[in-house]
């Protein structure tokens, strides 16, 4: 069963970051504490027009943009987008719009902290990368649309990948009931309230409560509050027990020297259509790094 707790158990924080931005974070205080087994789950606030420079966790997580707007990238992000990095992925930068903006950052396991780049690009491990952005979602639901729903309804946000790496949107009507995708063969699943509420395991939870469920579990029975539920489900792929000894596919590699994005020939970029296998020399001269848009010209080779 879910370990799921409201928008009240948070513990709020500031962090300043070595660019100087100061960013607010609001952690959710699992049973787990601060057991580094245990997940990790917080809100960031990042102010307007400050930036989070490009960096990569030694963990896996999800993102997803609540309020305000901005750029992940060159990925403009709004409420409600998903976004995925794997273990050792770089991402960013994470540019604020005029209003800033706002995100949950959840991991299946305790991170020690963002590694940004390019200082910290000597200790970025050579294992594969996966970066991946949610289909548009919908932004967070009005309960009368809410209300006026019948049954519940799983739609796709992320393409479940071989790894079983996926996000799915979930949409019910009042009272109704659903069954939560299995954790079974996963690395763990989080399941975020964006409209009206959830009931699990007998208790009503409301808007922004989040529920982590741990790898292993069966699917379950559950079911919408009295004005319907919006939720998105977050599935993690099972982490590897060597997972820092996964060494990616041998093929050349190519990396951005600005943000530390690495191009791997084996696995192409799923993002921009570029299949599995295709040559760095064989994209197009226009193409730019997905993460902080610099020129194909500005990459080097590994």
């Amino acid at each position: 069963m879910a370990e799921t707790l409201s928008i009240d158990s948070l513990e709020q924080w500031s962090k300043t970051l070595p660019n100087g931005t100061v960013v607010g974070l609001r952690e959710f205080a699992w049973s787990t504490g601060k057991d580094p087994a245990g997940p990790q789950c917080f809100i960031v606030d990042q102010p307007a027009f400050k930036v989070v420079d490009p960096h990569f966790h030694i963990e896996d997580e999800f993102q997803i943009v609540t309020a305000g707007d901005g750029r992940l990238g060159r990925h403009p992000i709004r409420p409600l987008a998903v976004h995925y990095s794997g273990a050792y992925t770089p991402y960013g930068p994470i540019v604020p719009g005029a209003q800033g903006i706002q995100y949950y950052t959840l991991r299946p396991k305790r991170d020690p902290g963002a590694q940004f780049l390019p200082e910290a690009r000597d200790n970025m491990k050579p294992a594969p990368k996966r970066f991946y952005m949610g289909h548009d979602a919908p932004g967070p639901a009005d309960l009368p649309s809410l209300r006026a729903r019948q049954g519940a309804d799983l739609s796709v946000l992320m393409d479940q990948t071989e790894e079983g790496t996926a996000s799915w949107l979930l949409t019910a009507g009042p009272d109704a009931s659903f069954t939560v995708p299995s954790a079974e063969n996963t690395g763990g699943q989080y399941i975020v309230v964006t409209g009206g509420s959830a009931v699990l395991g007998g208790q009503v939870y409301g808007l922004w409560s989040t529920a982590f469920v741990w790898a292993g579990e069966r699917s379950y029975e559950a079911s919408a509050g009295p004005d319907g539920l919006q939720a998105i489900v977050m599935q993690f792929p099972v982490r590897h027990e060597n997972a820092d000894l996964i060494i990616a596919p041998a093929a050349e590699q190519w990396h951005c020297p600005l943000c530390g994005f690495v191009y791997d020939e084996s696995e192409g970029l799923d993002i921009d259509n570029i299949a599995a296998g295709t040559p760095f020399s064989a994209i197009a001269s226009d193409w730019t790094c997905p993460n902080c848009d610099a020129e194909k010209l500005e990459f080097e080779r590994l």
